[in-house]
């Protein structure tokens, strides 16, 4: 598959193909871009980084986690992001579906409300106080999130979001997988999310801008009723509005 010449945004000098596009298990995009979806790589690669890291020539988190979805994952975001200033690398290119938001469970967004089981309504708690005035995830990115035009004819449990989304996977600070984020990794978010919704003309809100769990929160809930991927200790729109307004 031929490699990009150059990278979709200016803020990354040199496009490191990924495992998932090298290999052509990646197909293209079909559609309009309607999101951005901000992960967490969660504290895998950290423990993989002091693991293995020193061995690898790693020098921090963030090189392990490129390492990782170039030489061993399939599946990623199209960008990784990490704590240091400068810290962007693109592994997928935006013409293209990555893998980063998975499609199990999520039939019950594309049915009627309510989309969670009601003996658990309170564990989603935390997603209906984000997100009043919404009735289900599918409502989010101008009601396109989860399009069942996107998924294949007849397989709609396979539905994803990732046909028509962009993935950031932010490396969390070594230590520790919930602690807060750099001022430079936000200095990061700041310069890379404007980018990518500028060119594909999104709006910079919050219903297109989101976390993992809250375009699937049926899969990345706890048991106790938070987010987790990103925690809330780390994402935060406010947060990130103050980065972009600085």
């Amino acid at each position: 598959m031929p490699i990009p010449p150059v990278p979709d945004t200016e803020h990354v000098d040199v496009f490191t193909p990924g495992l998932g596009y090298r290999q052509g298990k990646l197909v293209a995009r079909g559609g309009p871009v309607r999101a951005v979806i901000v992960h967490t790589t969660g504290g895998g690669i950290l423990a993989r980084f002091r693991r293995e890291g020193a061995a690898k020539g790693d020098t921090d988190p963030f090189d392990t986690a490129v390492r990782v979805y170039t030489k061993i994952m399939v599946d990623s975001g199209h960008y990784v992001v990490g704590q240091r200033l400068g810290q962007i690398a693109q592994v997928v290119p935006e013409s293209h579906v990555a893998r980063h938001v998975g499609s199990a469970g999520s039939v019950p967004y594309l049915r009627t409300s309510p989309w969670y089981p009601g003996r658990e309504a309170a564990r989603y708690a935390w997603w209906r106080d984000r997100w009043q005035g919404y009735d289900s995830p599918r409502d989010l990115a101008g009601g396109h999130l989860w399009d069942v035009g996107q998924a294949v004819p007849g397989r709609i449990a396979k539905a994803s979001c990732n046909a028509q989304t962009i993935g950031i996977e932010v490396v969390p600070p070594l230590e520790g997988a919930t602690r807060e984020w750099s001022a430079e990794c936000w200095q990061n978010l700041a310069a890379l999310i404007p980018d990518i919704t500028d060119r594909h003309e999104l709006p910079l809100a919050r219903s297109y801008v989101l976390t993992h769990s809250d375009a699937h929160p049926l899969s990345r809930t706890t048991p106790k009723g938070e987010p987790w991927d990103t925690a809330p200790s780390q994402w935060t729109w406010d947060r990130f509005s103050a980065a972009v307004s600085a």
